[in-house]
Order: C-alpha cells, then structure tokens, then sequence
C-alpha cells in the first residue's frame, strides 16, 4: 500500500510518496476556458470528477478566468471542488499511471480550523475517488484506518524531530509561515496546546503585494507575479537596463508583516522566553530575520526546500506508523 503525504495549501499544494520523491504547484484549480495559443507548454494538468473537468497547477493561470479559480483562503476551502481537482492531481503525481487500489493517506489543515474542520475533512476522503487526470483513469480508495488528519504546523515539528529527538521533552513553540497564512502552536509532551495556538492572514502573499505596489507607484514597472517572486529570491530586479536593489523595500515590508505576527504570537505565548520557538513554512526564510529581532532566541529553518517541511512531517508519521504495525 502506498504512503502519500500531502498538504493542499492555500498558495502551494505540495506533496512527498517516498523518500526521495516529492513535488510541489500551485494551489490553483477552476473550469478552462477552451482555445487560446501557447510558445511554451505549461505545467499543470485536467482533472475530470463527476463529469466535471478542471484544470489545476500553473495551467490554470493560463486557461482559467482570474475570477473563477477556486477561493483556496475559504475557511471551507477543503469542500470544494478545487481541493478534490487539487488532491487528485497530487495523486495521480504519486500513484502508477492508471493506479487502482488502497492508498495510507496523512494530511492537514491550518491551525486555526483543525478542530472545527477536522470531521468533516475525513467525512470527505474516506471511500472510492474515481478520476481521471489528463484522460488517465485512476480509482483511490481511502479507508478510515488508513487517513491521518492533523494541524498543518505539527507536520513542521515532525520534521524537525526526526532531526532532534530532544525537541520530544522540550516545549517547542513553532511558527509555519505560508503563502497567505501564518500558524504557531506550542508542542509539549508531543501534543499541541490550544491555548497557544492560532493563525493570521500573513505570509508570503504580503510580500508579493507590497512590492508589487513599490514596483508600479515608485519605479513605474509592471511585473508579473512569477518574475515578483523571483525579485524576492534575488532582492533586485532588472529595470530596462539597470539592475535594481530591492533589499531595503523587501526587508520594510517583511519587517512590517513580522512585526504583527510576533505582536498576536507574543501574546499567547507571554513572550516565549521559556520555550524553543522554531521558524519554518516556505515562508520561514523570508520571514525569520525579521521574527528574530522581536524573538532572538528562534531558530530559522534553513534547509535547501524549507517549502516540503510539512510533507516531509506527514511522511515519516505515516512511515513511523507503518513500522509500528510491521512489528505488531
């Protein structure tokens, strides 16, 4: 049976199925628009469900209406079908071409929404899903024993655990900055605290918006969101002929976004003087500085692909649980 860990994202669905497998696209999903002309192929692909097609991934951009693709900030985002267009070409990513069978299945959702949500997630991925992804026919069956449905944030304590067992007795306060939304939870005992734990509408999104806004207003530039991304992978930007530093308008903005982030965690956490805090999400390296100068004691993840820290938390639950049972 196959172990799929995957995170549907607001911004990034990403996803790892073995060791050495993962991928990630964007979480973005609605109906094509029929025609049009391309120089270059996209990634992405169609996902057919209930005599429904829908293109997801960066295609999506291309063939679907701006204001039809799928709200992925709903708060019952996970019920639409965006999410299942989403889960199932995640799946077909993972799974044989043509696969039919039984797959282990361990997913999140954010913290702010686990416990509300948590039910009526699992109500919606245990059965059959019958699918078809670029014309390929694929039949998934999820059984109640087999799905893990957890915080988002935990799947980042998973995978810092793997590499400190001590965090196990320490109270590790974490922070998983995303694309649109920031979580933080404190683990102790191996078990999150509500009282801790919470979320806001900040994250990567902000970033993008802000310099999007420096960018028209100050430098007269229109740019696309995929070259704005790349801005801030670089700090700079070519401008005609002239390379512009972006550092100092990247780091105002982030500065401005952490510094409300810190100013909500703070609260719950009375400061978190008394825990490890742990800075991570795809998000964590653009954020952590600026978190550090409110938190100087919090350590920023800095892994080559801080982005997959979730799914690489889900993968090794599912594969820790299947020893367990092995040896049963």
């Amino acid at each position: 049976m196959q172990d799929i860990a995957i995170d549907v994202g607001s911004g990034v669905t990403k996803l790892r199925w073995s060791e050495k497998e993962v991928a990630h696209f964007p979480s973005l999903a609605g109906r094509p628009i029929e025609g049009g002309f391309e120089l270059s192929e996209s990634s992405g692909c169609t996902v057919t469900f209930n005599e429904k097609t829908y293109v997801v991934g960066e295609l999506a951009k291309k063939r679907v209406n701006p204001k039809q693709v799928f709200n992925s900030r709903d708060d019952l985002w996970f019920a639409s079908d965006g999410y299942l267009a989403l889960l199932y070409a995640a799946f077909a990513q993972a799974l044989p071409t043509a696969f039919s069978g039984k797959v282990r299945l361990c997913t999140g959702l954010p913290q702010a929404l686990y416990n509300q949500h948590k039910t009526a997630l699992e109500n919606l991925l245990v059965g059959a899903h019958s699918f078809r992804v670029d014309g390929t026919k694929y039949k998934v069956q999820v059984r109640k024993e087999d799905v893990v449905i957890m915080p988002q944030v935990m799947g980042l304590f998973l995978s810092r655990l793997e590499k400190d067992r001590s965090l196990q007795v320490q109270k590790v306060a974490l922070i998983d900055v995303g694309t649109y939304t920031s979580d933080w939870t404190i683990v102790e005992g191996l078990s999150t605290l509500q009282w801790a734990s919470g979320g806001m509408p900040i994250g990567i999104a902000n970033v993008i918006r802000g310099l999007d806004k420096y960018l028209r207003n100050d430098l007269n530039t229109r740019c696309t969101q995929t070259a704005i991304n790349e801005a801030i992978r670089k700090r700079e930007i070519l401008s005609g002929n002239d390379t512009i530093d972006l550092s100092d308008q990247i780091d105002q903005v982030v500065r401005g976004c952490a510094a409300r982030m810190v100013d909500s965690v703070s609260k719950q956490w009375e400061g978190g003087k008394d825990a490890k805090i742990i800075v991570g999400g795809g998000g964590g390296p653009l954020f952590g500085p600026a978190i550090r100068l409110r938190m100087p004691h919090a350590d920023v993840i800095t892994d080559d692909e801080p982005i997959y820290s979730i799914v690489d938390g889900f993968y090794l639950y599912l594969k820790h649980r299947r020893q367990q049972q092995a040896a049963a």
